[in-house]
């Protein structure tokens, strides 16, 4: 399992990666989702540095490498980016997680959790507002749910709730986003 968690950045954002280049168009991904992803894949590195955590805080540093390509993407497809914004909250967390682990690195898996399960939300309402989803990639949601499996079994054998919850909170999401760009290409479809 191990080896699916390293490789679980490349696994997920490649494909979607791969899609927007392809199909020339981030259509159907929000853009205060990827900020919120990369304020959360930034606060797991910080976690995962702070508490000598290696697959944690490398898994972590490859994913904030490929959503900032995802974010380059975003500013070559779509006038909706302004990276001066984008990049604000990504700081401004990391830096109050920095400060907070001046006094104890206790709360940072908790900060982070919370992160984890406000930013996929966005996403989530973009997904169901928007009829065509057609920059979203399919691929991306089925590995997702795989690699949140291969993170739960990791945190079960570090027996860290911290990364338990989350990711079985992220396979939900993952598995409704899997089903919703199901339906929005095939639209005759009678799931969710």
């Amino acid at each position: 399992m191990t080896i699916v968690t390293f490789m679980g950045p490349f696994v997920i954002l490649l494909p979607q990666i791969r899609r927007i280049i392809t199909k020339r168009t981030v259509e159907g991904l929000d853009l205060r989702g990827l900020q919120m992803g990369t304020t959360c894949t930034l606060g797991w590195l910080i976690y995962g540095v702070l508490n000598d955590l290696p697959l944690v805080w490398v898994v972590n540093l490859a994913g904030l490498a490929l959503l900032i390509w995802i974010t380059r993407l975003f500013l070559i497809f779509s006038t909706e980016i302004i990276l001066k914004k984008h990049l604000r909250i990504p700081i401004i967390f990391s830096a109050f997680l920095l400060l907070v682990a001046t006094q104890s690195i206790k709360p940072i898996g908790l900060l982070c959790m919370v992160i984890s399960f406000t930013s996929p939300l966005p996403q989530l309402r973009r997904a169901f507002k928007d009829l065509h989803l057609t920059g979203l990639s399919l691929l991306t949601y089925v590995n997702a749910i795989i690699v949140h499996i291969a993170w739960i079994t990791y945190g079960f054998q570090n027996t860290d709730p911290n990364i338990i919850y989350p990711n079985i909170y992220g396979m939900t999401i993952a598995i409704t986003l899997f089903i919703r760009v199901i339906r929005s290409r095939r639209p005759s479809l009678s799931i969710i």
